[in-house]
């Protein structure tokens, strides 16, 4: 009976790992569609509302429904307001390292992020949504690879977690 106990216990705990593992990478998918999502609402506001860029990162801050958005963006044009960074993309960075690096994201998806922010601020504001446009389509190209990937490896990763806790049990019985 405990054997048996402690089988249940393995298969379950090593189950649960790959469904965890999973999770994690569909978690970055989400999180890259979301960035998205907000970098198309700021290319709204900038073209429609022609706001400045502090401005319409405000009001995407406080519009935003995920909280790590919210406050990244907050963070930015506070930033920008106060000058407590020397430009543009040392904030953008700063922002990106505080609020959005750690939430399932690889360094390859941060640095792709923070690359946004070397957008030229000084230009007009249709070379800057030209710049934003070239950012958009290159993370829709993540997103396409990322999802290709997810589909082929969140099979495995469940997959393994049964079979790796029914080899421990069959090796300790």
């Amino acid at each position: 009976m405990i054997k048996l106990c402690g089988a249940v216990c393995i298969v379950a705990g090593t189950t649960c790992y790959g469904l965890f593992y999973a999770f994690q990478k569909k978690s970055r998918l989400w999180r890259l569609k979301q960035f998205k999502e907000s970098l198309l609402c700021l290319s709204g506001q900038l073209r429609v509302a022609r706001m400045t860029m502090p401005q319409a990162l405000a009001q995407i801050g406080q519009k935003s429904r995920y909280d790590y958005l919210s406050q990244f963006y907050i963070f930015v044009s506070e930033n920008l307001e106060q000058h407590t960074y020397s430009g543009f993309w040392e904030t953008w960075a700063a922002g990106i390292d505080s609020y959005v690096r750690d939430i399932y994201l690889t360094e390859s998806d941060s640095e792709i992020l923070k690359n946004i922010g070397s957008i030229p601020l000084h230009l007009d504001i249709q070379m800057q949504l030209a710049f934003l446009e070239e950012n958009i389509s290159e993370l829709e190209n993540l997103i396409e690879e990322t999802q290709k990937d997810i589909r082929a490896r969140c099979r495995i990763y469940q997959s393994a977690g049964v079979i790796a806790g029914l080899v421990i049990v069959l090796i300790l019985i």
